[in-house]
């Protein structure tokens, strides 16, 4: 069985850590936000491929190997995981009640 390499890149620590899983992972699909546009001239994280939840981490260095992912689910614009859409609707729901309160309250 194959094994595919995948390079997150950590800024804090200005470095790549290295990951490996099990399988040819290269026959999955495109994720949706590297079909719309160039990828070219834009930071590791918004060009990424997600990380396999199989991934195991096997080491660090300066230069990307294999293929670039990220562990971060909120990759494009729209592209929101669970935990920040709940922060979008608490947003929302704040801004909607400020606005209520300063249109329809009384005693300004």
């Amino acid at each position: 069985m194959k094994t595919m390499i995948y390079s997150v890149w950590k800024p804090a620590q200005e470095q790549y850590q290295y990951y490996q899983t099990l399988g040819n992972d290269v026959k999955q699909p495109m994720p949706g936000h590297l079909r719309c546009c160039d990828p070219r001239g834009v930071v590791p994280e918004a060009a990424a491929w997600p990380l396999p939840a199989d991934a195991k981490l096997i080491g660090a260095g300066p230069r990307a190997k294999g293929m670039i992912a990220t562990v971060d689910r909120a990759l494009a614009l729209g592209d929101f995981s669970l935990d920040s859409s709940w922060v979008v609707i608490g947003g929302l729901i704040a801004a909607a009640y400020g606005l209520y309160k300063v249109l329809f309250t009384k005693g300004h």
